[in-house]
């Protein structure tokens, strides 16, 4: 199968909302966040996200839930096809994500919740689970590609757990995902 596609979220790619703008990169993340891929595309660093810059607006209050939207132009195609849709997503703390081709809902399996792609660490967990600001969750799809072309659509929520006694500045917020696709062909 060929890598039809391969896309990290961005600010140019992803809404978020509240408040309904472009997504920010952080500019400072959190050092023992992982990384997927090492979080370069073509020789360029990959940022996380967040709503606000947590740097330059240290009010990101504990407790926050963003939701984030990305959209992803796939290659025209001149024939349908089936291809497979591999998604990473590195969410501090707690997220859920849905996928879309087309405007409808993909179902996909999620297939190694902890990847090798970063530091995996055990203190400074989060009390209550899941435990996913030091992890990276993966996914897979299988779907068709439509003959012309194909929109993919990723929603992540994220929540910024509350941590009692921290303050916000020391409470970390940021997301970051990749999508690959892989077809028969190569275009």
């Amino acid at each position: 199968m060929a890598l039809l596609l391969r896309a990290y979220t961005t600010p140019a790619n992803t809404t978020a909302t509240p408040p309904g703008a472009p997504a920010v990169a952080v500019s400072a993340p959190f050092p023992l966040w992982p990384r997927i891929n090492d979080n370069v595309v073509d020789g360029t660093p990959v940022s996380y996200l967040w709503n606000v810059d947590p740097l330059t607006q240290p009010d990101v209050d504990a407790g926050q839930v963003v939701t984030f939207t990305t959209t992803l132009a796939l290659p025209t195609l001149i024939a349908a096809v089936a291809a497979t849709v591999v998604v990473a997503v590195f969410a501090d703390n707690g997220s859920t994500t849905s996928l879309a081709l087309n405007g409808v809902p993909v179902s996909f399996s999620v297939v190694n919740p902890l990847v090798n792609g970063g530091p995996v660490v055990t203190f400074g967990e989060d009390n209550a689970p899941p435990y996913f600001w030091d992890n990276v969750v993966v996914g897979v799809a299988e779907v068709t590609l439509a003959v012309g072309a194909n929109t993919l659509t990723l929603t992540t929520t994220v929540a910024n757990y509350a941590t009692p006694g921290i303050p916000a500045i020391s409470n970390p917020a940021g997301y970051l995902a990749e999508v690959r696709v892989y077809a028969p062909i190569a275009v």
